[in-house]
């Protein structure tokens, strides 16, 4: 019955001092990654504010091929919405939620049972091209806060490859 309780109040005091410890944490995030392409800042607006290019670019199509896309009637401008499934990461969606033309657009991404994060896109002109900003922040649940860093390690570089490859996107249709 002594051990029992022994390990009783070994999990009591784990639970406590795990509570205690993500306190400490913080779930807020914040990742972002510019880009300088070589094409008007209208170019590039128009191809981040229609959610039917997302598809061509998006470079989670190269990571997850079960990713199957469902378009809602607006897909340009605010409200805007598309959505998805995934065997690996299960349903989302993308919806715009303002936009300022040829400036910023601001999007929400759900996860289902997953929480959500604002998505900001920054276009500013630059000596023959845009200079693009895709911006992605949240705070994860109290229980998720040890990923924080994780998250961040993993955001930047699929970023990185996202505006690479809406580079290669914009360049490719401006030149058919």
């Amino acid at each position: 019955m002594k051990f029992v309780k022994f390990i009783v109040y070994i999990i009591i005091i784990l639970i406590i001092g795990s509570v205690i410890y993500l306190s400490t944490l913080s779930g807020k995030y914040n990742v972002f990654r510019t880009r300088i392409i070589k094409a008007p800042v209208s170019e590039v607006f128009k191809t981040i504010d229609n959610l039917k290019t997302w598809e061509e670019w998006g470079p989670w199509n190269e990571q997850d091929s079960t990713i199957v896309y469902k378009y809602n009637d607006k897909t340009t401008g605010v409200d805007a919405t598309y959505s998805w499934t995934s065997k690996a990461d299960g349903p989302g969606s993308i919806t715009t939620i303002s936009e300022m033309p040829d400036k910023e657009i601001k999007q929400t991404l759900s996860f289902e049972n997953r929480g959500s994060s604002e998505i900001v896109w920054y276009f500013t002109e630059y000596e023959g091209g845009t200079e693009l900003t895709w911006q992605m922040k949240g705070e994860l649940p109290f229980f998720l806060r040890f990923m924080t860093e994780e998250l961040q390690n993993s955001l930047g570089p699929m970023l990185e490859q996202g505006l690479d490859n809406i580079d290669n996107f914009v360049t490719k249709n401006k030149t058919e």
